[in-house]
């Protein structure tokens, strides 16, 4: 039986494998788009920002999943300034929205997990794992 501490390294393990192939797909992605005009770069930023911000978490945990539920967001409005018409739609329409939140959700629960482990008010990080 795997106890909290081993779970919450499975957890966060898996939050940075995910996001390592989101944003290799998005590096591949951007080939496509290119950098002409600012939307296309505030595209760029938000397909291959997902990894360098979970790399924030080998300083604070905390500053990493608040980092990743922005990028959730930002992608939300990115998607809105993209489509024709202008809409917003739903974020969990396709595997991209629906791997960032599900990696959102295991490091709330592994940070969520240390925090209740260690107890004091330090600041987290990769390391207290």
């Amino acid at each position: 039986m795997m106890n909290l501490r081993t779970l919450s390294r499975v957890c966060v393990g898996a939050a940075g494998l995910i996001l390592l192939l989101e944003t290799l797909f998005g590096m591949f992605a951007v080939l496509g788009i290119g950098f002409s005009m600012l939307l296309d770069v505030a595209t760029d930023l938000c397909l291959t920002m997902a990894f360098p911000i979970y790399l924030v978490g080998f300083r604070s945990l905390a500053a990493a999943t608040f980092g990743l539920c922005l990028l959730f967001i930002a992608q939300w409005v990115d998607m809105y300034l993209v489509s024709v018409p202008r809409h917003f739609g739903n974020m969990l329409n396709g595997w991209f929205g629906e791997l960032l939140l599900l990696t959102i959700l295991l490091m709330t629960f592994s940070y969520a997990a240390t925090k209740r482990q260690v107890g004091t008010q330090q600041v987290l990080a990769f390391r207290d794992i």
